[in-house]
């Protein structure tokens, strides 16, 4: 694509949604990748479309469907990526139709496919007369009104089914600025109180005791004291495994796949007297944990390596806690990552728990007797929350399942279940298991 993409932004947006649906990649390398050096206006107008293209995606492709009259070649994806560019503002921007037909015509142009620029302006067009029948007819086409893919509605709707819709219409939604006060630099209610000077609107949580709210937009460099440690970004529902999981003073803690490092900073905040082992297999993502930590004046040991492997890290000593932040399919997280409804397959869950029952019986083995494991996943398939805790448990006579009662999770048959959207949270589950003395 040449130069001249940098003066339409709608082209970029469409080349990289044709780059995550075409080659996978991730919806955040995609935009970072094809942002061309726009300016910071133009850079959140592209993330704008590029992520709501992939949070309605099935639902702009079921009203491509209607509109055109000859389906497009696969060769032409990116002519339907474009139409779906353009339709996304007509239905969710609240801007003139003569400019965003006027700049998504000239798109094709940019992306040197001037013949169809003829069949976007007439589709767009097609689209504001229709426009009533077209999302009446929405209505009754469940995978695109609530544009997931048929794989992901069947099993939400097998392990949900009085709550399937609202999870995803919750997953459509634009997620919260979540912050982490640190209780080693601060209160609650002194950081509230620096915020308000600044006239930023925050709201505490009600069940995440060191969570805020960020009610108004803001860039996190903007946020008081970010740069000293004050705060971090996590959202609540991540932050409640520190209770959960109970370290004490003195404990010896395992973090495994830590990065990039938020329950890691989490945990030695809540409890400064631990030694604390963080260790993942993503160097990248380990360096912005290291980064994380420097910036909140806190020390761990870090190792990068396969938890799995421990002949590769482990030294033979027993920890009184474990920390599993399971690798997962991230169904739980949907809002913040909308492309994961066009990487993600159905066929990769299976894979995914095989990794999750591996990892969870590998460091049963590491815990001390009288220690307490924390399985969690931001993932809302039964698969690979409480069948997992079932089948483990059912060959390890020496593992006892915690009774976790909450009042703001629902209660599984082993652990418990945040769904998206609940007290405007992510998706997560928990599990807690004690080792028998």
């Amino acid at each position: 694509m040449d130069q001249k993409n940098k003066f339409n932004t709608r082209a970029i947006a469409a080349v990289a949604l044709d780059k995550i649906v075409n080659q996978g990649l991730s919806l955040n390398h995609a935009v970072v990748q094809n942002n061309s050096k726009l300016d910071a206006r133009d850079y959140a107008f592209l993330q704008e479309l590029v992520y709501g293209c992939c949070r309605y995606y099935w639902q702009l492709d079921w009203i491509v469907e209607q509109l055109v009259k000859k389906p497009l070649k696969s060769k032409d994806s990116l002519i339907k990526h474009l139409l779906y560019v353009g339709l996304y503002q007509l239905i969710y921007c609240r801007m003139p139709d003569y400019a965003i037909l006027d700049q998504t015509v000239g798109a094709a142009k940019v992306i040197k496919k001037t013949w169809a620029g003829h069949l976007i302006n007439a589709v767009l067009r097609q689209y504001r007369r229709q426009q009533d029948s077209i999302q009446e007819g929405l209505k009754v086409e469940i995978e695109a009104h609530y544009s997931h893919p048929k794989w992901l509605v069947k099993r939400l709707y097998e392990a949900w089914s009085d709550d399937y819709q609202k999870i995803m219409a919750a997953n459509n939604q634009h997620p919260p600025l979540v912050i982490r006060v640190n209780r080693q630099k601060n209160t609650v209610t002194g950081y509230i109180d620096k915020c308000k000077q600044i006239d930023l609107e925050v709201e505490a949580h009600p069940y995440a005791s060191f969570a805020l709210e960020i009610k108004s937009p803001v860039k996190v460099e903007k946020l008081p004291g970010f740069f000293q440690g004050e705060c971090s970004v996590q959202d609540a529902a991540s932050q409640l495994i520190e209770p959960l999981l109970n370290v004490q003073p003195g404990n010896r803690v395992l973090d495994a796949c830590a990065a990039p490092g938020g329950k890691t900073g989490l945990l030695l905040e809540a409890t400064t007297d631990i030694k604390l082992l963080a260790i993942d297999n993503a160097a990248d993502r380990m360096a912005k944990l290291t980064d994380n930590l420097k910036r909140l004046q806190l020390s761990a040991e870090i190792k990068i390596a396969d938890c799995a492997l421990l002949d590769s890290w482990w030294d033979g000593q027993l920890f009184d806690r474990i920390l599993i932040d399971a690798p997962c399919s991230a169904t739980g997280v949907i809002r913040r990552h909308p492309d994961i409804k066009l990487l993600r397959r159905d066929t990769d869950i299976q894979k995914l728990v095989i990794h999750q029952l591996e990892l969870l019986t590998v460091l049963w083995g590491l815990l001390k007797p009288g220690g307490r494991l924390l399985y969690t996943t931001c993932s809302v398939l039964p698969d690979e929350n409480e069948n997992i805790i079932s089948e483990f448990l059912a060959s390890h006579n020496e593992a006892a399942d915690i009774d976790l009662n909450y009042p703001w999770a629902k209660k599984c048959k082993h652990g418990i279940q945040l769904l998206p959207g609940d007290y405007n949270m992510d998706g997560f589950y928990y599990a807690a298991i004690e080792h028998k003395q």
